[in-house]
Protein backbone atom coordinates (compact mmCIF):
# COMPACT_ATOMS: atom_id res chain seq x y z
CA UNK A 1 0.00 0.00 0.00
CA UNK A 2 1.56 3.72 -0.95
CA UNK A 3 2.32 6.03 1.72
CA UNK A 4 -0.74 8.52 0.22
CA UNK A 5 -3.39 5.65 0.48
CA UNK A 6 -1.94 4.93 4.08
CA UNK A 7 -2.38 8.37 5.24
CA UNK A 8 -6.07 8.66 3.63
CA UNK A 9 -7.03 5.22 5.49
CA UNK A 10 -6.12 6.68 8.62
CA UNK A 11 -7.58 9.83 7.88
CA UNK A 12 -10.99 7.82 7.36
CA UNK A 13 -10.15 5.93 10.83
CA UNK A 14 -9.91 8.92 12.59
CA UNK A 15 -12.93 10.63 11.01
CA UNK A 16 -15.08 7.65 11.76
CA UNK A 17 -14.04 7.25 15.02
CA UNK A 18 -14.70 11.09 15.47
CA UNK A 19 -17.85 10.54 13.83
CA UNK A 20 -18.75 8.48 16.95
CA UNK A 21 -17.23 9.70 19.79
CA UNK A 22 -17.75 13.16 19.45
CA UNK A 23 -22.33 12.26 20.27
CA UNK A 24 -21.65 9.82 22.96
CA UNK A 25 -19.21 12.52 24.65
CA UNK A 26 -21.49 15.06 24.53
CA UNK A 27 -24.30 12.90 25.70
CA UNK A 28 -22.44 11.62 28.35
CA UNK A 29 -21.33 14.76 29.84
CA UNK A 30 -24.91 16.14 29.50
CA UNK A 31 -26.21 13.47 31.29
CA UNK A 32 -29.06 12.61 28.62
CA UNK A 33 -26.65 8.88 28.96
CA UNK A 34 -25.26 7.38 32.14
CA UNK A 35 -22.94 4.16 32.01
CA UNK A 36 -23.29 1.85 34.17
CA UNK A 37 -19.87 -0.55 34.56
CA UNK A 38 -19.98 -4.14 36.56
CA UNK A 39 -18.33 -4.12 39.86
CA UNK A 40 -16.93 -7.69 39.98
CA UNK A 41 -16.46 -7.63 43.73
CA UNK A 42 -19.74 -6.85 44.74
CA UNK A 43 -21.62 -9.41 46.87
CA UNK A 44 -25.24 -9.94 47.25
CA UNK A 45 -27.65 -11.64 50.07
CA UNK A 46 -30.66 -12.62 50.53
CA UNK A 47 -31.93 -13.19 54.21
CA UNK A 48 -28.27 -13.44 55.10
CA UNK A 49 -27.79 -15.77 52.49
CA UNK A 50 -25.10 -15.09 50.00
CA UNK A 51 -26.62 -15.45 46.49
CA UNK A 52 -26.06 -15.41 42.68
CA UNK A 53 -26.10 -12.15 40.92
CA UNK A 54 -24.66 -9.02 39.70
CA UNK A 55 -23.95 -4.97 40.72
CA UNK A 56 -23.40 -2.61 38.11
CA UNK A 57 -22.48 1.15 39.50
CA UNK A 58 -22.37 4.77 38.14
CA UNK A 59 -21.82 7.73 39.87
CA UNK A 60 -25.83 7.90 39.98
CA UNK A 61 -26.92 4.86 41.26
CA UNK A 62 -26.81 1.30 41.48
CA UNK A 63 -28.42 -1.74 39.28
CA UNK A 64 -28.70 -4.46 40.97
CA UNK A 65 -29.54 -7.54 39.24
CA UNK A 66 -30.56 -11.28 41.23
CA UNK A 67 -29.92 -14.08 39.84
CA UNK A 68 -31.74 -16.71 42.76
CA UNK A 69 -34.38 -16.47 41.23
CA UNK A 70 -36.20 -18.43 37.83
CA UNK A 71 -36.04 -14.89 35.86
CA UNK A 72 -33.02 -12.57 36.29
CA UNK A 73 -34.54 -9.28 38.22
CA UNK A 74 -33.24 -6.15 38.49
CA UNK A 75 -33.71 -2.94 40.86
CA UNK A 76 -32.17 0.47 40.33
CA UNK A 77 -31.26 2.34 43.41
CA UNK A 78 -31.15 6.21 42.57
CA UNK A 79 -28.87 7.87 44.83
CA UNK A 80 -29.94 11.37 46.22
CA UNK A 81 -29.00 14.03 47.96
CA UNK A 82 -27.87 13.84 51.69
CA UNK A 83 -27.23 10.10 51.47
CA UNK A 84 -30.91 8.82 50.53
CA UNK A 85 -31.83 6.82 47.61
CA UNK A 86 -34.31 5.91 45.82
CA UNK A 87 -35.11 1.76 44.28
CA UNK A 88 -37.57 0.95 41.77
CA UNK A 89 -38.47 -2.76 40.24
CA UNK A 90 -37.30 -3.00 36.89
CA UNK A 91 -39.51 -5.82 35.94
CA UNK A 92 -39.63 -7.12 32.84
CA UNK A 93 -36.55 -5.46 32.22
CA UNK A 94 -33.08 -7.15 33.68
CA UNK A 95 -29.85 -5.75 33.22
CA UNK A 96 -27.50 -7.70 30.88
CA UNK A 97 -24.64 -9.24 32.27
CA UNK A 98 -21.88 -7.80 29.99
CA UNK A 99 -19.52 -5.56 31.65
CA UNK A 100 -20.68 -1.92 30.74
CA UNK A 101 -24.05 -0.82 29.51
CA UNK A 102 -25.87 2.03 29.20
CA UNK A 103 -29.50 3.86 29.95
CA UNK A 104 -30.14 6.71 28.47
CA UNK A 105 -32.70 9.68 29.20
CA UNK A 106 -35.00 8.54 26.40
CA UNK A 107 -36.81 5.06 27.37
CA UNK A 108 -35.88 4.55 30.33
CA UNK A 109 -35.78 0.04 31.17
CA UNK A 110 -37.18 0.67 34.77
CA UNK A 111 -40.39 3.21 34.48
CA UNK A 112 -43.09 0.85 33.91
CA UNK A 113 -46.66 1.09 35.08
CA UNK A 114 -47.20 -1.08 37.69
CA UNK A 115 -45.83 -0.16 41.20
CA UNK A 116 -43.10 -1.71 43.59
CA UNK A 117 -46.20 -3.27 45.47
CA UNK A 118 -47.45 -5.20 42.57
CA UNK A 119 -44.64 -7.78 42.04
CA UNK A 120 -43.96 -10.45 44.82
CA UNK A 121 -40.15 -9.27 44.21
CA UNK A 122 -40.73 -5.62 44.78
CA UNK A 123 -39.03 -3.31 46.58
CA UNK A 124 -40.57 -1.98 49.82
CA UNK A 125 -39.69 0.46 52.23
CA UNK A 126 -36.91 2.67 51.95
CA UNK A 127 -33.59 1.84 50.81
CA UNK A 128 -30.42 1.86 53.36
CA UNK A 129 -27.57 3.11 52.81
CA UNK A 130 -24.49 2.53 55.05
CA UNK A 131 -21.06 2.87 53.52
CA UNK A 132 -20.59 0.45 50.64
CA UNK A 133 -23.27 -1.19 52.08
CA UNK A 134 -27.04 -0.93 50.30
CA UNK A 135 -30.25 -3.05 51.87
CA UNK A 136 -34.09 -2.99 51.09
CA UNK A 137 -37.03 -5.28 51.77
CA UNK A 138 -39.48 -7.00 49.76
CA UNK A 139 -42.68 -7.10 49.43
CA UNK A 140 -42.40 -10.81 50.57
CA UNK A 141 -40.46 -9.70 53.30
CA UNK A 142 -36.89 -10.66 51.87
CA UNK A 143 -34.01 -8.14 53.00
CA UNK A 144 -31.92 -7.35 50.17
CA UNK A 145 -27.75 -6.55 51.08
CA UNK A 146 -25.44 -5.53 48.82
CA UNK A 147 -22.10 -4.84 49.48
CA UNK A 148 -20.98 -2.75 46.73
Amino acid sequence: MSKERMRNAIILCVAIIGFVAVPVTYSTVKGYTVWYWRNPHAQMFVNGHRVSGYVHRSKHGLVITRGDLPKRQSYIVSFLDQGTANITDCRPWSAPAFFVFVIRDIDPPCLTNQTNSETLEGPWGPVRIDGTRVEFQTTNNKVIRVIR
